[in-house]
């Protein structure tokens, strides 16, 4: 193997490292000297006759412990709830209540969407498409939703039994209405 030749980054690299190296060996091998301490004997008496000031600052918490006095019970109880105050209310007799007079049926929130005819072996098969609340519905005569049963199917509408037992009708929109007019031929007079 060859040498590998020094540059000025590795020189300063090597220095670097070795003067940390140093300085570590250094700071762990020489324990720090404590510092001495002279006291005269004058000092030493000041001192021992003057309290520390923690044994100052204990003897006033004592004080003041001794002058809370006697345990007091808590105002309050974390663990209970407060019991709420007892309203008393004053009841006063409500007037029998006056039966409404009949309404007409209510009407069902359906309508039909559309009707779809199936000839099968030769006879018309009507299927209704109704929109409710809930979304589109199809039906056949005899089959129920929401409560409603499907009793005819036509072409102009469709015959639901409510619930109570009564026959209501829903007509069946024109489906000219719905956008689709028929195309209007011009009049060849009116163009003379």
């Amino acid at each position: 193997m060859s040498p590998i030749p020094m540059t000025w980054k590795s020189a300063a690299t090597a220095a670097v490292s070795g003067a940390g190296v140093l300085a570590t060996w250094i700071g762990v091998l020489s324990p720090p000297a404590p510092p001495v301490r002279e006291q005269s004997s004058a000092t030493q008496t000041a001192s021992s006759s003057q309290p520390p000031d923690i044994e100052r600052q204990a003897e006033h918490l004592q004080a003041r412990l001794h002058a809370d006095g006697d345990y007091r019970a808590p105002s309050r109880n974390p663990f209970r709830f407060v019991e709420r105050p007892v309203s008393r209310r004053v009841l006063t007799p409500t007037p029998a209540a006056v039966p409404a007079p009949p309404s007409e049926p209510v009407r069902p929130s359906v309508r039909v969407s559309g009707i779809a005819t199936d000839v099968v072996e030769g006879i018309a098969q009507r299927t209704a498409v109704l929109s409710t609340g809930a979304g589109l519905v199809i039906a056949k005569e005899g089959e129920s939703s929401d409560g409603y049963t499907v009793s005819k199917i036509d072409d102009q509408g469709v015959d639901l039994i409510m619930p109570d037992g009564s026959t209501i009708r829903l007509p069946f929109a024109n489906p000219e209405s719905f956008g689709n007019p028929k195309p209007q031929v011009p009049n060849p007079e009116s163009q003379e």
